[in-house]
């Protein structure tokens, strides 16, 4: 099992159906809020960039990190 092939598909540029459909369950807010974490942004700057309060980032984090859309991946 290799999980960079998963995530990426068979080149890195491209992303597979797995990782395309869980991108697809989330929101535009929700992508852009992982965009910003894989770059290094700190949860405040997070917020900061997004305008969101500290409710918001929370449910979006738990959407992210949500066993019913990361277990698309698998």
């Amino acid at each position: 099992f290799d999980i960079e092939k998963e995530v990426f598909g068979e080149k890195e540029e491209e992303y597979s159906d797995k990782m395309l459909k869980y991108l697809n369950r989330l929101s535009n807010v929700q992508k852009e809020m992982l965009r910003l974490i894989i770059a290094g942004y700190l949860p405040r700057e997070i917020k900061k960039e997004l305008k969101l309060s500290d409710k918001e980032y929370n449910e979006c984090e738990l959407a992210i990190h949500s066993y019913r859309n990361v277990s698309i991946l698998f």
